[in-house]
């Protein structure tokens, strides 16, 4: 028996992250095999407010020509004027792309021996309706990549 608890109640609006528990009791057979689960097993996770678009992770790279920022959201991004969220300082021009994951930053006038400071404005929308409780403020050094070869 898997049995999945959680407080996520759609009719409610609240504005926070739901705590979830999975527990796969003992005894459990998985399809096509022979040996069960000799105990229960149990797991915890966080699942993120729909409505709060949070920033996961953002990694600064730089390959001798272009800059790229990867920046990784809780959820997809809307595309509608991305880049009018973002501020780079020193200012650089670049493009800004939706992913499925969030979006990347790129452009040729990025100089690999500067850290910029990105901004990313509270009015950011995610595409299922999460948005920013506060802007996202963090220093990033470019880190050219070293000429490697690899078979």
């Amino acid at each position: 028996m898997i049995k999945f608890l959680y407080g996520l109640r759609v009719c409610q609006q609240k504005i926070r992250d739901y705590d979830i528990k999975i527990s796969i009791d003992k005894g459990i057979v998985p399809e096509g095999g022979t040996n069960a689960t000799k105990e229960k097993t149990e797991a915890k996770a966080l699942v993120p407010s729909p409505f709060t678009l949070t920033v996961n992770d953002v990694n600064a790279d730089h390959d001798g020509s272009t800059g790229t920022i990867t920046v990784k959201t809780s959820q997809q991004v809307s595309p509608d004027n991305l880049a009018s969220f973002i501020k780079l300082d020193p200012a650089v021009k670049f493009t800004a792309t939706v992913t499925d994951d969030g979006f990347t930053i790129s452009g040729d006038g990025f100089d690999a021996s500067k850290s910029y400071a990105f901004t990313l404005a509270k009015g950011l929308r995610g595409k299922i309706g999460g948005v920013p409780k506060d802007e996202y403020k963090i220093i990033l050094p470019l880190e050219k990549c070293k000429p490697a070869i690899s078979l």
